[in-house]
């Protein structure tokens, strides 16, 4: 699939704000996968991945609220705001049995969609942010959690510098969230592919472990060589990944 030629790109009216939207719809009877991107991104960081899948599945990509072409309204940004406006967006768009594959601060979002199980076809993890023992460790109040803020949003800053007071909002909503618990990973109940870069330097992969560990029938694999983002700088081997679980049935 082509990013630029496969996808039509249409905003989706949810109670938060409008989320911009790319789909590639092929009908009712395929499989519908939606794609969620970290903190700062927008779609166009699916751009390697989709070109690396097949046709004859329906494929959503989403802009988080306050990224990329979606609507960044005055909101606190919390993680379950986040969530809710993906949910009115899977509505209505009519995705029925939705597999949910996020990244890094998507995965954070995609997780607690399956925590509060809402009808899905399977929760795909790349990277996730989101967990309490993850966020204890880069505290914010310490030096070392103020030079990871830091790099994070030197990151980010090159492709948002229009919106650094959004990004500085999520930023610091991140830190006060109620993070993700080991109580409420056992609540997961949806078929759960877990992907992580072997050298990721933002999120370690000790923590894909902690996810793996959580989420009962889940299965972890870890992309040798990659870092924060796989999908990008492995995108057929991701892919590949995310294929064979969705075709599997899980």
């Amino acid at each position: 699939m082509d990013y630029l030629s496969d996808f039509d790109g249409a905003y989706v009216k949810t109670r938060l704000g409008k989320v911009y939207c790319k789909k590639h719809f092929e009908g009712n009877d395929k499989k519908s996968i939606l794609l969620l991107h970290g903190f700062g991104g927008t779609t166009k960081n699916w751009t390697r991945l989709v070109s690396n899948m097949p046709e004859g599945f329906n494929v959503y990509m989403l802009d988080l609220l306050g990224h990329g072409m979606s609507e960044a309204p005055e909101i606190e940004y919390r993680i379950d705001q986040q969530e809710a406006a993906v949910a009115e967006a899977v509505s209505s768009l009519g995705i029925k049995d939705v597999y949910l594959c996020g990244h890094s601060y998507g995965g954070w979002v995609a997780a607690l969609y399956a925590i509060r199980k809402r009808r899905m076809g399977g929760l795909m993890l790349i990277d996730a942010a989101g967990l309490e023992s993850y966020f204890k460790e880069v505290d914010m109040n310490t030096r070392i959690g103020q030079k990871k803020r830091k790099e994070i949003l030197d990151k980010v800053s090159v492709f948002n510098a229009g919106r650094m007071e959004i990004m500085e909002r999520i930023a610091e909503s991140n830190m006060l969230e109620e993070h993700i618990t080991a109580e409420e990973l056992k609540n997961i109940n949806s078929p759960t592919l877990i992907i992580w870069g072997e050298n990721d330097d933002i999120i370690d992969r000790r923590f894909a472990e902690e996810f793996r560990d959580g989420i009962q029938g889940s299965r972890l694999f870890i992309i040798k060589g990659a870092k924060h983002n796989p999908h990008y700088t492995h995108p057929k081997e991701v892919a590949g990944l995310l294929l064979k679980f969705i075709l599997a049935g899980q």
